[in-house]
């Protein structure tokens, strides 16, 4: 047992910089295994999706897999869920564009 405390004038705990140690802590390797998951899912979509594309939609695709690909790199040196409340949502809004958008053939957009 830990006895973190608060650095004086910060209103956040010490925490690890890393989310996917901060995950394996906070929740072990089922959460860890789940939120990664979840953004390999994501990252896949959002792959296959520019990958079928031939339409405008193309380079939209393009730039949420990026954005998925740059979230999970910069995760490795701080936490989207800690203390970042102001781009914690990007990956989920990202996620749900990949999941949601038809790809070629399916539906009119």
């Amino acid at each position: 047992m830990s006895n973190f405390e608060a650095i004086p004038g910060v209103g956040i705990p010490v925490e690890p910089h890393n989310m996917y140690i901060q995950l394996l802590t906070y929740g072990g390797f089922p959460l860890l295994i789940v939120v990664v998951g979840l953004m390999l899912r994501g990252a896949w979509l959002a792959w296959m999706k520019f990958k079928s594309c031939k339409g405008e939609n193309k380079y939209l695709y393009a730039a949420v897999l990026a954005t998925i690909l740059a979230i999970m790199i910069y995760s490795m040196g701080g936490s989207i869920f800690a203390a970042r409340q102001k781009i914690g949502f990007l990956f989920w809004a990202l996620y749900g564009i990949a999941a949601v958008l038809p790809g070629r053939g399916k539906g009119k957009a």
